[in-house]
């Protein structure tokens, strides 16, 4: 099987989507396939594909416009069988192979213009709902996105199927010795819907009241940066220190020396940094959102604020000293569950579910013909 993937995520700086990707691809589980990675500039990828393949770049279009020109004639050329888009879209122009993309939240359904900005709005606006209808399969990641997408049209539904995000971070030993000062890390871009400043604020609060806390916040600068330049710069001498973008082993090394990952996020799709923190055997600190909520049903190690009212800096001050005085209770929750935790996420069954749905969507041609036809459970696969 010849498979073409829309690899823009994989650019620097690369956030979850393109670690989702890198995650799956550098375990892919049937090295017979040959795997093409197109992106509208140059890419050195920080991993080796375990099949043939390799990068496919063009240069000097906007990414709109390679999309819907370079990629398309690309993939006609080298005889790609299936397109796959791990980032929400496809081409929007008629391919003369079957397509599969994965969609990671529903925040474009809901959100405004001012939670991602106009030009993200109106591109998610305008071109997912027509991937969506045209793709063959639709990888769903989050089971409050697939509960919503659910909803729609009958001829969408038939086409979803629910594969979570792989944890590439691994269980690590109960940390048995504490310093006085607290880590916390965040994991995230810098955007409004992270909702930074409140979390930077609460720390100064609780180092004044000497709770000494350190926050780390390590993730690239997001939409709408500008305005927490300043905010950040001044927060170097309150026990905060932004560390942008990171590559994955600098990551692994940012949870295994931390106490508690926390997000004070506004809305998360699968909360990637939760699980990994999970599985990595970090608490987790998060905010009273769909997401969050999920994992503290199935996960004891998931402690919830809410960031509700006029009073949500206070909440999160006394929600954060409760918590952190039960700080030995925190870590022995995460470490019972980390294993669980990284099996349930395990990049591997990840892979070779996403691998099952790219072959059964390149499969509709010859079911279409009249050839046999073998269903697939993912579902086996995932257990």
């Amino acid at each position: 099987m010849i498979i073409g993937i829309d690899g823009r995520s994989l650019l620097p700086p690369i956030t979850g989507i393109g670690r989702y990707l890198e995650s799956i691809l550098e375990v892919w589980p049937v090295p017979e396939d040959k795997i093409y990675i197109y992106v509208p500039r140059s890419l050195a990828l920080r991993f080796s594909l375990p099949c043939y393949g390799g990068v496919k770049s063009s240069t000097g279009m906007p990414p709109l416009v390679w999309r819907e020109s370079q990629l398309p004639r690309a993939m006609i050329r080298d005889g790609v069988d299936v397109f796959w888009g791990p980032q929400f879209v496809r081409p929007v122009r008629k391919l003369p192979m079957v397509s599969v993309v994965s969609v990671h939240d529903a925040f474009w359904m809901e959100s405004s213009i001012g939670a991602m900005g106009f030009k993200r709005w109106l591109g998610m606006r305008l071109f997912v709902p027509k991937s969506l209808e045209s793709a063959t399969r639709v990888i769903v990641l989050s089971e409050e996105a697939m509960h919503k997408l659910s909803l729609g049209s009958g001829n969408l539904n038939a086409k979803l199927v629910y594969i979570p995000p792989p944890v590439i971070v691994g269980p690590r030993r109960q940390r048995t010795k504490f310093t006085d000062r607290v880590k916390l890390l965040m994991v995230n871009t810098i955007e409004p819907r992270k909702n930074v400043p409140l979390v930077a604020q609460v720390v100064r609060n609780l180092n004044r009241r000497k709770i000494w806390v350190q926050l780390d916040i390590v993730g690239p600068w997001g939409w709408e940066h500008n305005r927490y330049r300043s905010l950040i710069a001044h927060s170097m001498t309150s026990g905060i220190y932004y560390h942008g973008y990171v590559d994955n082993e600098k990551l692994k090394s940012f949870y295994e020396q931390t106490d508690f990952l926390i997000s004070a996020s506004l809305y998360e799709g699968t909360g990637l940094p939760y699980l990994e923190a999970l599985g990595g055997g970090v608490p987790v600190i998060a905010s009273d959102i769909s997401a969050s909520r999920y994992l503290a049903q199935t996960f004891r190690a998931v402690a919830i604020i809410s960031c509700d009212g006029s009073d949500a800096i206070q909440t999160w001050t006394e929600g954060l000293v409760k918590i952190l005085s039960d700080r030995t209770e925190w870590q022995q929750k995460a470490a019972d569950e980390a294993e669980r935790v990284a099996m349930r996420y395990a990049p591997k069954s990840i892979a070779l579910a996403t691998r099952q749905i790219l072959y059964e969507a390149f499969q509709t041609n010859f079911r279409n013909s009249g050839s046999d036809f073998e269903d697939l459970d993912v579902g086996k696969v995932l257990r």
